[in-house]
């Protein structure tokens, strides 16, 4: 069997095993936020082909479970179409996230 078999097979297995549910909500979650934010924004043909791409291949990694690669892929594809970046919120202090807020 050829290499490129058992990587097709691993990256099946992975696609199909189970993945803790935080994991997926924070792909879950940018999608969503993507989605909401790019529409109604007009995109040319070339932001269209650089948009779609990214965006598949951030879903790609998503179901892998390379979170934070795909999470790298959401930022170009949020650049290309002129979105301003994803606001991470911390855990413990989510005020210190926020914009605009003064640290305590």
């Amino acid at each position: 069997m050829s290499p490129a078999f058992f990587v097709a097979a691993t990256v099946a297995v992975a696609a199909l095993s189970p993945r803790p549910a935080s994991a997926y909500s924070i792909c879950q979650d940018e999608i969503e936020s993507i989605t909401r934010a790019a529409r109604g924004v007009p995109m040319t043909e070339q932001q269209k082909l650089e948009f779609a791409p990214l965006m598949d291949d951030a879903i790609k990694r998503c179901r892998i479970g390379r979170d934070e690669v795909a999470l790298l892929y959401f930022a170009r594809a949020r650049a290309v179409v002129g979105l301003p970046p994803r606001v991470a919120v911390d855990a413990e202090d989510p005020a210190a996230a926020t914009p605009g807020t003064p640290a305590r």
